[in-house]
């Protein structure tokens, strides 16, 4: 249960610069959805393992 939490912290502090990223840059935005679709970027790459709300769950992959 305690990774869950985790997670959802992590995604909750990560989402604000992802949204802004791709709102400000749509051909990021573009490739990087193309490249998720096709397998070549894991979603989990797109989080800030420096952050620590992720530390711990980016640990687990």
């Amino acid at each position: 249960m305690e990774i869950v939490r985790q997670s959802q912290n992590c995604l909750t502090s990560q989402d604000p610069p992802l949204i802004e990223r791709a709102a400000g840059d749509y051909g990021w935005a573009a490739v990087t959805a193309i490249n998720i679709a096709i397998g070549r970027t894991a979603p989990a790459e797109l989080l800030d393992s420096q952050d620590p709300q992720c530390a711990a769950p980016l640990s687990g992959l």
